[in-house]
């Protein structure tokens, strides 16, 4: 499976259906299939962005391609989590999120996965979110929507594999 998802919100070029996307939502098509949180035999979660679908809807597998190529995919969903990608997976390619491993080490708590919060954001910024790019220090309300970030990521004792500080509190 490609790491690279621009081609999700590519689909026309110049008017025409742009190649890339025909082929990735083959791609999706046959990821979903393969998982059985995104199918139900002939059946799939349906992306597009058609007010009824959005992922809320099982339909046949070609009218799901049918809408991909009629009103694309709903918008932020470059982690197909519906459709059974799970957060080993999306770790494995950390291309899609253009993080290098010391920064993904760094945004994983202490036990290794990668905590829902750290994920929202992600999938809120887009593939092209780089964390490592600080041009400035933040503003100190930013500074404080990143310290709560971190925390989420912090133990509540020595050794804590169930819990972290934000998961005790919520």
């Amino acid at each position: 499976m490609s790491s690279n998802r621009e081609w999700m919100y590519l689909r026309l070029t110049n008017g025409l259906p742009n190649q890339s996307f025909i082929s990735g939502v083959e791609e999706f098509v046959q990821f979903a299939l393969s998982r059985p949180e995104g199918s139900d035999g002939n059946h799939i979660r349906c992306p597009c962005n058609k007010k009824k679908c959005q992922n809320k809807n099982f339909v046949e597998v070609n009218k799901a391609r049918s809408h991909l190529y009629k009103y694309d995919f709903v918008p932020n969903y470059h982690a197909w989590y519906l459709h059974g990608e799970t957060e080993s997976s999306i770790y494995k390619e950390e291309a899609l999120y253009n993080v290098n491993a010391t920064n993904h080490h760094a945004l994983t708590n202490n036990v290794g996965s990668f905590t829902t919060f750290v994920q929202m954001v992600y999938d809120a910024a887009g593939p092209q979110f780089n964390a490592n790019i600080v041009e400035e220090s933040p503003n100190p309300i930013a500074q404080n929507f990143y310290d709560m970030l971190n925390a989420a990521n912090q133990e509540v004792w020595p050794n804590c594999q169930t819990h972290s500080q934000l998961s005790t509190i919520a």
